[in-house]
Order: structure tokens, then C-alpha cells, then sequence
């Protein structure tokens, strides 16, 4: 059963933590797949994930944070590292990489994701968008359209930054790096669950698209994270 509980995660929608100093973004990762000219997958090496996992969620006890903040537990059922790229001026009213305002409807309103930036991202990098529940009340779908809001919070950070949100009920978008410059970061998928694990195929997953039916990740295997 989930305690009640009050927290900016629940109500405001997102936060940002930070995590300990370490190395954990050097030479973590064995190739990079190409999307396309705008979206590589950086594929992260297996036993690195399990090492990643166990410096965010225990060594930094952020797996403690997000259940006195949410009254959950949760499966990590997908991680993906990747890099965007400048979508040029013609194409940037196309749906390339989620550039445009979006929920994530399919996922519960409680499942969270979790954004690491693998180095510094600033305004230049095109960070992502996040609208706050309130924020996102008042607009309906009609909010697709729109480039611009300036009251979003931007995940502006370093690696040693940690942002945590509710993408089924808060509005967000990808932003759009400059010319010449890349945004590379790390997400993790989150979804309630009766205790802290995690999904054993996560290395095979980040070839493959996100999934977008949290309710298929429990057929999966699950290895305790605590």
C-alpha cells in the first residue's frame, strides 16, 4: 500500500538531487549505435549498468529518497544513454526526438524518469523541458505547437546531477542543441513495484525502442536491487 506522503516529486512534479563525485562516465560505454544523424545510442557496457545502478540507487540512497517521496518501490525496467544532435530549421517542426511538448501517456502517473547528464549540459546543449503539474494542467494537447515557455524548468547540469519526473503527468520536450554542440545524457525508467529491482535484460533493451507499456515489463526477469 502506498503511504501518503507530501513531497515536490509528487506535487511539483520533478527535482534534482545531487550525487556523489565519480568516475562512473569514463569509458563506460562499448559502441554507438546511429539512430539517425540527430539520435546515437551510447550502449552501455553490461557490467557497467549494474554498477551504475548500485552507485545511484544505494551508494547515493537515492532509492530511499524516491520512496519517502512517493510511498513506492520500483522496478528499473529500462536505461538508455544517448546523444542529440542540432535539428536544422526545416526539419524542427517534425517529431524527431521528442522536441516537441508530450506526456508520456501510456506509463502509469506514477512511474518516474530519471535524467544524468554524462557531462556538463547547459543552455547551448539543448537541455530538456520539464512543465510542472500545475504547469501542465492548463494545457490541453494544443501545447505541441509551441517552441517556447519560458517558466519550464531546464535540466541544466553537470554528471554529478541527478533530475527525477513524472513524465505521464508533467509536460516535456527535448530541447534543440545549437550548432556544432551535443546534449549526452543517461535515462532511466522507473515503475512501482512491490520492492527495489530491476530488470536482468536491461543491457540487451538499449538496442530497442522504449517501452511504452509499463504493465509488459512485469513479465519480465527481475533481479533485487536491495
Amino acid at each position: 500500500m502506498q503511504k501518503k506522503v507530501q513531497s515536490n516529486l509528487l506535487l511539483i512534479g520533478y527535482d534534482k538531487l545531487k550525487l556523489k563525485k565519480d568516475n562512473y562516465n569514463q569509458n563506460i560505454f562499448e559502441k554507438t549505435i546511429e539512430d539517425n544523424k540527430y539520435f546515437h545510442r551510447n550502449i552501455i557496457k553490461k557490467d557497467m549498468i549494474n554498477y551504475l545502478l548500485k552507485f545511484i540507487f544505494l551508494q547515493n540512497k537515492i532509492s530511499e529518497y524516491i520512496n519517502e517521496a512517493t510511498g513506492y518501490n520500483f522496478s528499473i525496467d529500462f536505461i538508455l544513454a544517448y546523444t542529440t544532435l542540432n535539428i536544422e530549421k526545416e526539419n524542427q517542426k517534425k517529431a524527431i526526438y521528442a522536441n516537441h511538448w508530450h506526456r508520456d501517456k501510456p506509463y502509469s502517473k506514477n512511474t518516474l524518469k530519471l535524467i544524468m547528464p554524462v557531462s556538463i549540459i547547459n543552455d547551448n546543449c539543448g537541455p530538456m523541458e520539464i512543465l510542472s503539474v500545475k504547469q501542465s494542467q492548463s494545457y490541453s494537447d494544443s501545447i505541441i505547437g509551441i517552441t517556447s515557455i519560458n517558466e519550464s524548468f531546464k535540466l541544466i547540469g553537470s554528471s554529478d546531477d541527478i533530475f527525477i519526473f513524472r513524465p505521464n503527468v508533467c509536460y516535456h520536450k527535448a530541447g534543440n542543441p545549437n550548432f556544432g554542440v551535443t546534449r549526452s545524457q543517461i535515462m532511466l525508467q522507473l515503475n512501482p513495484s512491490t520492492h527495489w529491482k530491476f530488470s536482468e535484460d536491461l543491457y540487451e533493451k538499449q538496442s530497442k525502442l522504449e517501452p511504452k507499456f509499463p504493465l509488459l515489463s512485469f513479465f519480465g526477469k527481475k533481479q533485487n536491487l536491495i
